[in-house]
């Protein structure tokens, strides 16, 4: 007779998910920083407990499975990150040249554009010109 063992607890993601309107209308008002393969537009939000984040790629990117190996990759780096994000909402996107973009490149762009993200919310709001 097998005992059943009670599985380990499994650590809490670093982020959560971005499903709602509200979540991607406080995006679309958001900041926009690019890297050398991805884009990203954040949101600051301190009442937030953890990030949200929310991933766009587009069909032109290949197909599912590389927009999948894409979208892992994104979330993985993410986790490996997550300390570095700030509470907010992140919308990440591949630029036209992220074709076969490995691990290495996607963590070492997001990091920069993490270090763009924080630089930018201790410089204060931007403005935007109304021309």
């Amino acid at each position: 007779m097998t005992t059943l063992r009670p599985s380990p607890p499994q650590p809490m993601p670093p982020v959560d998910r971005c499903a709602s309107k509200a979540d991607f209308d406080a995006l679309r008002r958001g900041r926009r920083a690019a890297g050398t393969s991805l884009w990203l537009r954040w949101a600051p939000d301190p009442t937030l407990a953890r990030p949200r984040v929310a991933f766009a790629i587009a069909g032109r990117h290949g197909k599912a499975v590389d927009r999948n190996r894409l979208r892992r990759r994104l979330r993985a780096a993410l986790a490996a990150l997550g300390d570095r994000l700030e509470p907010g909402r992140y919308l990440v996107g591949p630029r036209s040249r992220a074709a076969g973009i490995s691990y290495a490149m996607v963590r070492d762009d997001l990091e920069a554009m993490l270090a763009e993200t924080a630089s930018a919310d201790t410089a204060g709001p931007t403005r935007r010109s109304s021309a």
